[in-house]
């Protein structure tokens, strides 16, 4: 942000001050403030390029920690159980295993 500050000017100070003047001086502004844009814009994408890994690497961890927890767990498999398996110790046949 540029700020002007207009201070009085007496009359033996005046100057005059011709069109290639302005003209030089406003393509100074303009080439500062192009200058300026280029580093914020070199450098915003970098820190949100380093935001997105940090996200990245946090959803992989918990992925990661997700995947080890039901790893743990073995599945049933409902395919090889009998449908009239019975808990009962009687029912138990030692020839049938």
């Amino acid at each position: 942000m540029i700020i002007y500050k207009f201070l009085p000017i007496l009359a033996s100070q005046q100057q005059e001050i011709s069109l290639e003047d302005i003209q030089k001086a406003i393509q100074n502004t303009l080439a500062q403030q192009k200058a300026k844009n280029q580093i914020l814009s070199k450098s915003l994408p970098s820190s949100l390029k380093l935001e997105e890994r940090m996200k990245n690497y946090y959803i992989a961890k918990f992925l990661k920690d997700i995947d080890d927890y039901f790893k743990l767990l073995t599945p049933i498999n409902f395919q090889n159980t009998p449908s009239d398996l019975d808990n009962k110790e009687d029912s138990y046949n030692k020839e049938n295993k």
